[in-house]
């Protein structure tokens, strides 16, 4: 080996080898190839850690989607249980409608059969009390003449006891 300036030459197996002193240095060719397979196996897992991420993400929205629909279903469930409903009752609402009509139609008719009735029983009162005055007045009448019946005979009588 050949000395200059405090630097040892370096022989061509040193040189391939990347050999100076007593130190092992990598050429830059070796270096950058480790360094280039280091950066793709950090690549690939920064990938493979992104994909699992993203896998966990798909699912995660897939549940989503899942619990989604559930929800929607049941809420349609409900909302067509609720329009049967509201059709049951719009339907019930209408028999009930026409039922009280029938009711109110005859409740008029009792009214009126009612109010025929008051107007007949005020005219069969009217002719009943027309009626009892008439029969007090013949009666008066029977008995006054029976007064004077009595009357007529009764002198008579006197008259007839004093001639016994």
């Amino acid at each position: 080996m050949k000395h200059f300036d405090g630097v040892e030459s370096r022989n061509e197996t040193e040189a391939e080898v990347g050999i100076v002193g007593p130190f092992v240095v990598p050429d830059k060719l070796h270096f950058t190839k480790l360094n280039d397979n280091n950066d793709f196996l950090q690549k690939e897992s920064n990938v493979k850690e992104e994909n699992q991420k993203l896998r966990d993400k798909l699912i995660n929205m897939e549940a989503a989607k899942n619990q989604t629909e559930d929800k929607f279903q049941s809420t349609t469930n409900r909302s067509d249980s609720l329009s049967n409903q509201l059709e049951e009752s719009e339907k019930s609402i209408a028999n009930l409608k026409a039922e009280l009509d029938t009711f109110r139609r005859t409740n008029e008719m009792v009214e009126g059969q009612v109010e025929r009735q008051k107007s007949i029983n005020e005219i069969f009162y009217n002719q009943l009390s027309l009626t009892k005055v008439e029969q007090k007045e013949t009666c008066e009448k029977f008995h006054s003449q029976d007064l004077e019946s009595e009357n007529k005979t009764k002198p008579l009588t006197w008259f007839r006891n004093l001639e016994i």
